[in-house]
């Protein structure tokens, strides 16, 4: 497997990361600056398309990971994979989930 490929996998895991520490766990948190005695949580979002999206980068960023696995031949390379892939979800789990 090139070094670019790996390179571009682990940029695009990075990249799908840091969006999800970005996007906020409720759709109206931004609201909650605006008007403190407002709770963002009193606003019900029925779609919930803020998981949704969640999710999809989560599955971004782990089938970068899960390609890697596939693709490298030494065991430390797929232990760092697996690693980062238990890490995103639990990562995704405790912001968006719990």
């Amino acid at each position: 497997m090139s070094l670019a490929f790996q390179l571009l996998a682990h940029l695009i895991f990075l990249a799908c990361m840091l969006a999800l520490l970005i996007l906020p766990d409720h759709r109206y948190a931004w609201m909650q600056a605006f008007d403190p005695a407002l709770p963002a949580e009193a606003v019900t979002d029925p779609a919930d398309n803020n998981l949704i999206f969640s999710f999809l980068l989560l599955m971004g960023a782990c089938l970068t990971q899960t390609l890697l696995i596939v693709c490298s031949c030494g065991r430390v390379g797929k232990r760092v994979s697996v690693s980062l892939i238990c890490a995103a979800a639990v990562f995704w789990a405790a912001k968006f989930w719990l």
